[in-house]
C-alpha cells in the first residue's frame, strides 16, 4: 500500500513537471512567433544589426520551445509507464482475492 501511495505522489509530480514543461513550450513559441514577426518586418530595410538580434532570439526561443516539449513528453512517458505498473500490480492483487488465494 505504501508503494501504491508513493507512486502516486510521484505520478502527480511528474504531471506537474510536464504540464509546466508544455505551458513553458508553449511562451516560447508565442515568444518566438512575435520575435519572427519583428525580425521580418526588419528584413527589407537597411538594419541589419536589429535584424540579426531578432533573428538570434527566434532562434532561442525555438530552441527553448522544443526543449521542453521534449522533456514534457519524457515526463508524460515516466508517469505512464508508472500507471501501468500500478495497474498492473493491482490486477495481480485483484486476481489474486478472486481466486481465494
Amino acid at each position: 500500500m505504501r508503494l501504491h501511495l508513493d507512486r502516486l505522489e510521484r505520478r502527480g509530480g511528474l504531471l506537474l513537471r510536464a504540464m509546466r514543461s508544455f505551458y513553458g513550450s508553449i511562451g516560447a513559441f508565442a515568444a518566438a512567433s512575435s520575435v519572427s514577426v519583428l525580425g521580418a518586418s526588419l528584413a527589407a530595410s537597411e538594419y541589419r544589426t536589429p535584424f540579426a538580434a531578432f533573428a538570434a532570439m527566434s532562434f532561442v526561443a525555438g530552441a527553448i520551445e522544443f526543449v521542453a516539449v521534449v522533456i514534457g513528453c519524457v515526463f508524460l512517458i515516466t508517469e505512464t509507464r508508472l500507471g501501468l505498473e500500478s495497474m498492473y500490480e493491482e490486477a495481480q492483487l485483484a486476481r489474486g482475492i478472486t481466486s481465494g488465494k
